[in-house]
This record gives structure tokens, C-alpha cells and sequence, in this order.
């Protein structure tokens, strides 16, 4: 035979196939063919927003771990879950978080350069520090309730009000100001942007030639869109620069971007980031607050036009306290049908519902029984651990009441709670994203209920994920009505 060169290439790519087919470790454990021997799939799976279901379906199929890649594998169960995202951390978060815009908190992957981060931020999100900003909260949702009032027995696009009430919030919150959505009733330029801070990244970062080569094509839609992660960050320089001659290190300003620049009395404290590192954090925490409050708000507001019922039992729990029109946040904190509907959104609506790639450590661990060797990306998913049905029956099913009965195993059914992240990488944003969601949703429901406002609104809701939730109508048409008291 004579060997080519073209011969030599193909004879070693099928020796490489037939090794992750035949000789690899992970050969027994089920899964689709294709993912034996390349991941191609998923990344395809990736760009076309439905990696989350389909891998779902997968776990119906095949059982509580699946191979999805060549050296990756899907878990589902709760002990996997412990495994994986213990609290104390022996997996390094995978690859793909490169793919997640400039290196931060939320992207490093080495634990110690992590821990030394959060050591540095953590105390922003305290419980002294989450109350300071309640009034920012309350201030935006009365200009939400104005817009609903000025706007009554009108269809409107709620996605897209909920997600300017949110980045009114965070941008109070974080950059010291906000854009005015709420005043003006439209969309600034760094909400459309946002939408494409992570396509833009993932192509960044999956084709970097490709990348590099479509930045000189001469075509401004094109340009706009590659462009949209660094133009994102450009917005947080900005506000940050603005923040520091308005108000300088050592104001009084109650946000929580002056306890991040701030130089602490104490000598022991940790000292701030620098500019730089503060302005990834801050851009951050603003793409993050924005997207998967807003799209948690809409998919929640959705469910009750759909449920009447439910609608009727929470107002009949709010008419037990007293506000006129934002309630304070420790009156409604823990009223329990409030509390449900928002866990229940969150089960079966997870505002993050994808993968959170993990690597196994060196020397390998056995997870849920599984002999997995080192360097494999493992990992589980919010939705399918919130879809279990050992611990949620009917899963498949908007059921609110499941957190009321007295006889459901609570401490189970957090522990399979995944969107929020676990252990040292738990969000942190957690405590003003859900006094957000409990202030607003309490102001509104008083007041309105709420009923479908378009023909087209359950297509329109249809999920959709690139990492965070989404729907494949990008919008939520909802009708709100004033309730009489009288």
C-alpha cells in the first residue's frame, strides 16, 4: 500500500475514533453514538438553544449519567450533584467558562485565585449591605407601578419591562446610576447588546481565527455583533470613571459599588480590587442581574395569567399587611405563597438552566458509583435536577403547592435546587435578585391581575437557553387589570 499523505491523515483520525470508541475509558457509560467521538454536536446543540431540553431527554433515555462528549459526561442525581459541587471545592470549573466574557469571579477556574476574589467582594453582599440598597428597589418598582398604571387594559411586552426594571436596579446598584428605562419606557442600546454578550463570546471563543478574520469584514451588522462583549465592558468603564468623579472612594452613597472601591479603617481587611478587576466585576454582576431577574419575573407573571387561582391565593395573603404601594421587604420576606410561586418559578423555570462544567481532579473520583478518570468534564444541570421526580412528583407540572404541603421533604427538594449555583460558587447576587422579585411581585399583585395578552403568548414563551433562560419569542404579552376594592 502506498502511504499519501492525505492516507496517513485518515488512518490517524479513524485510529483516534476507533479509540474512543473501543479502548476509552468512559466507553460503557450510554449516550448518543456521535458523542463517543467528537463534540461537535454539542456545540451545534449550543447554537441552536435547545442543548438543555435535549440533554433532559438523554437522561430520560438513558439514566442518571450520560456521555455527551468524547471525555464529558451528564449526572443527575443528588448525590452526583454533592460530588460535583461540594462546599469544598476539589473540581476546577471546566474549559467552557472561558467562553463566558473577560476573567472574573464568575470565570476563574483556579480555586485559589477564586477564593482570594471572593474574599475580596463577598462582603458587598452582606445582609447590613443587601438592606442599604432596599430603598434603590423600592424607588425603581414605584416607577414600574407608574408605568403599569399609565398603561392599564393595554397588551404589553412584560419581558421586556421586567428586564428594564432589573437593569434600572443593578445599574443604580452597581454603577451609581441607571439608564431611565423605566422613565422613558424604552430600551437603551446596552439592553440589545446584552442579548448578544454571550453568542458574541462563545464564538470569541470556540473560532478565535474566525473571530479575528469576520472583525475585518465590512458589514456593520456583523461588526456590531462580535463587538457587543467588549462594547458591554466599555459601558461599566464608563459608569465606573463617572461614579469616581461624582462621588469619589470614600462617599456616603449607599450602593454597594463604594464598599467595592472603598479603603477599609480596618487594616486586616481585605484591600479593593483595582480599577480594572472592579469594573469586570460590577459589568458582570449587571449582565447577570439583568437577564435572569427580568426573564424570572416574566416567566413567573406568565404562570399566574395562566393559574387565576393562584393569583386569588396570594392576594388574599397580601391583603394580611399593610403598604400602599411597595411593600417593605421584611413584610413580605417570608409570606409562604409568595415564597412557593417564586421557588416553584424557579423549579421549573430556571432562570440558568444549563450544565455547570466541572473537571475531575487528578486521580479521578467516583461519582454516584461511577469510576470517572481525572481530567473528565463533568457536570449537572439545573434542569434536570429540578425535574427529578423521586423528589418533585409531576414534575413536568407548574405546582406551586408542592412547597406548602406539610408532608414534602423541603430540605430535599432546596438540596436538588441547582440554579443558583452550590457551595463556594453559589451566586451572590441571590439575596437582591429574591428581595427584588418579593417586593415587586407583592406591589403588583395587590393591585392588577394579570391575564394573557396575546393569542401568540404561550408560543411566544416556548423555552429556549444559551446558558440562561429564554423564550423564542423574546417577548411576553401580558394584560394587567386594576382590582377594586370596593
Amino acid at each position: 500500500m502506498d502511504w499519501t499523505f492525505p492516507s496517513i491523515i485518515t488512518s490517524g483520525v479513524l485510529l483516534i475514533l476507533a479509540t474512543r470508541a473501543i479502548l476509552h475509558p468512559l466507553r460503557n457509560i450510554p449516550g448518543p453514538l456521535l458523542a463517543k467521538f467528537t463534540g461537535v454536536w454539542l456545540i451545534l446543540l449550543d447554537n441552536s438553544g435547545q442543548r438543555t431540553q435535549t440533554l433532559h431527554q438523554l437522561h430520560q433515555k438513558y439514566g442518571s449519567v450520560v456521555r455527551i462528549g468524547p471525555n464529558e459526561l451528564s449526572f443527575s442525581t443528588r448525590k452526583a450533584m454533592r460530588e460535583i459541587y461540594g462546599s469544598s471545592p476539589t473540581y476546577a470549573k471546566g474549559p467552557q467558562y472561558g467562553a463566558f466574557g473577560r476573567k472574573s469571579l464568575f470565570t476563574m477556574r483556579i480555586k485559589e485565585e477564586h477564593r482570594e476574589r471572593q474574599k475580596r467582594i463577598a462582603h458587598i453582599f452582606g445582609p447590613a449591605s443587601v438592606a442599604q440598597v432596599e430603598p434603590i428597589v423600592s424607588e425603581h418598582i414605584t416607577k414600574l407601578m407608574r408605568a403599569l398604571e399609565m398603561r392599564q387594559s393595554e397588551a404589553l411586552d412584560m419581558m421586556l419591562w421586567f428586564r428594564m426594571l432589573a437593569l434600572d436596579v443593578t445599574s443604580d446598584i452597581f454603577f451609581g446610576k441607571n439608564f431611565g428605562c423605566l422613565d422613558s419606557g424604552k430600551a437603551p442600546t446596552i439592553l440589545h447588546d446584552l442579548d448578544q454578550v454571550f453568542p458574541a463570546y462563545w464564538v470569541e471563543w470556540q473560532f478565535p481565527l474566525l473571530h479575528r478574520l469576520l472583525l475585518h469584514v465590512p458589514y456593520k451588522a456583523l461588526h456590531q455583533f462580535l463587538t457587543a462583549g467588549h462594547r458591554f465592558y466599555g459601558y461599566g468603564g464608563e459608569a465606573f470613571n463617572d461614579y469616581v468623579n461624582r462621588y469619589g472612594r470614600t462617599g456616603n452613597r449607599r450602593d454597594l459599588l463604594q464598599k467595592m472601591i472603598a479603603v477599609s479603617d480596618d487594616t486586616a481587611a481585605p484591600k479593593p480590587l483595582a480599577d480594572h478587576d472592579i469594573i469586570i466585576e460590577i459589568t458582570n454582576l449587571i449582565f447577570a442581574g439583568t437577564d435572569t431577574t427580568g426573564n424570572t419575573f416574566s416567566y413567573m407573571f406568565w404562570e399566574l395569567a395562566k393559574n387565576p387561582e393562584w393569583q386569588r391565593r396570594l392576594r388574599d395573603e397580601l391583603s394580611t399587611i399593610q403598604f400602599d404601594n411597595v411593600p417593605d421587604y421584611q413584610d413580605v420576606m417570608k409570606l409562604p405563597i409568595l415564597d412557593a410561586l417564586i421557588h416553584e418559578t424557579l423549579r421549573f423555570w430556571p432562570a440558568s438552566p444549563a450544565s455547570l462544567p466541572r473537571v475531575t481532579p487528578k486521580g479521578g473520583r467516583t461519582i454516584d458509583g461511577v469510576k470517572v478518570p481525572e481530567n473528565t468534564i463533568v457536570s449537572c444541570q439545573s434542569y434536570s435536577t429540578q425535574r427529578d421526580p423521586e423528589f418533585f412528583p409531576q414534575p413536568d407540572e407548574f405546582r406551586p403547592e408542592r412547597w406548602l404541603d406539610e408532608n414534602s421533604d423541603l430540605t430535599a427538594m432546596r438540596d436538588m435546587i441547582l440554579v443558583w449555583g452550590r457551595g463556594q460558587r453559589v451566586c451572590m447576587g441571590k439575596p437582591i435578585a429574591t428581595m427584588e422579585l418579593k417586593m415587586a411581585t407583592a406591589a403588583i399583585m395587590k393591585r392588577y391581575s394579570v391575564e394573557l395578552g396575546s393569542d401568540t403568548t404561550n408560543s411566544d414563551m416556548e423555552m429556549r437557553d444559551h446558558f440562561v433562560l429564554t423564550a423564542k419569542g423574546g417577548q411576553c404579552k401580558l394584560l394587567f387589570r386594576k382590582i377594586s376594592y370596593s
